[in-house]
């Protein structure tokens, strides 16, 4: 009965990891979207478009380092 349970706790602790690993991913991807099109704006000297897209990257890079600290501290072992 005990390995049944800690089948379902690992199986859960996957689920869990994989999720996190997805949102990660999502958060990157959003992240570069954001970068390219602040670059874009800082070229085209439009300022009222790259205030905007600071704050974005401000949000996103918050969410993701929150998302990585986290997952470290979920990874620890527990004593």
């Amino acid at each position: 009965m005990r390995s049944l349970d800690k089948r379902f706790s690992l199986t859960e602790a996957e689920g869990r990891f994989q999720k996190a690993c997805d949102q990660i991913v999502l958060l990157n991807h959003r992240l570069g979207e954001v970068q390219k099109r602040y670059k874009m704006a800082k070229r085209s000297n439009n300022k009222a478009f790259r205030y905007n897209l600071r704050l974005k990257l401000a949000v996103i890079e918050g969410c993701a380092q929150h998302v990585l600290r986290l997952r470290l501290q979920q990874s620890r072992p527990r004593c």
